[in-house]
């Protein structure tokens, strides 16, 4: 009948050949990896003769390296916290990973445990919501500024109609009037390009002169004859 410490070590070595997460055991001194699960293969696409005995070295992305190698002293006897390491696949594919692990004896030399799970996916999306967050900010700002400049704009575009009705036409005022509704309008084009963006609609060509200036303004800008 096997004895209890059999039994129990039995039941360890299958717990961690079995475990869906990718785990091995390192040695903190030499780097080299002493053992890797089925589901560490998998992760990084080697075979078990490869993956046994390479360093991590080649594991660990090369600007990631010196931050392990400087924690290795500082490692804890109990378990250490998550820390996020981007990992370098066999294909050359770098992955993000956290890892955890805890001190252990290995064929009665100190080596450690270490549980990578890949986050890849979680973090590409925690990146995707960050810019969609951040689009957000930019569109309720721009938004915001463009009501405030299309307000402007209503008196800026108004006066200027009023300024077009009592000059005489062809005179150095009435053209310098003209020079300012022009201005006027192409603010209200861009005013309304930003009230589409903050609203997240796709742009749609429109006559500047029109769409755009109609909403600046509720004073009708089309020239009659004698202005132009």
């Amino acid at each position: 009948m096997p004895d209890e410490p059999s039994v129990a070590h039995e039941g360890y070595r299958r717990l961690f050949e079995s475990h869906p997460s990718a785990m091995a055991i390192w040695d903190p001194t030499t780097g080299q990896i002493l053992a890797a699960n089925e589901a560490a293969m998998r992760q990084y696409g080697y075979g078990r003769d490869e993956l046994v005995g390479l360093t991590v070295d080649r594991i660990v992305h090369a600007d990631d390296l010196p931050r392990l190698r400087s924690a290795i002293p500082d490692l804890s006897d109990g378990l250490a916290p998550a820390a996020l390491f981007r990992h370098v696949r066999k294909s050359g594919e770098v992955i993000e990973v956290e890892m955890s692990g805890h001190p252990m004896d290995w064929e009665g030399r100190p080596a450690r445990l270490v549980m990578a799970i890949d986050v890849t996916a979680r973090r590409r999306l925690e990146q995707e919501l960050r810019s969609a967050r951040a689009m957000e900010a930019v569109g309720r700002l721009a938004g915001g500024i463009a009501h405030d400049f299309n307000n402007l704009l209503m008196t800026i575009n108004g006066f200027s109609e009023i300024l077009l009705e009592r000059l005489a036409a062809g005179s150095e005022d009435h053209d310098a009037a003209v020079e300012i509704r022009t201005a006027g309008l192409r603010a209200a084009a861009l005013t309304g390009q930003l009230l589409d963006f903050s609203r997240r609609m796709p742009l749609t060509r429109r006559d500047s002169t029109s769409t755009s200036s109609s909403r600046a303004c509720p004073t009708p800008y089309a020239a009659s004859p004698a202005r132009t």
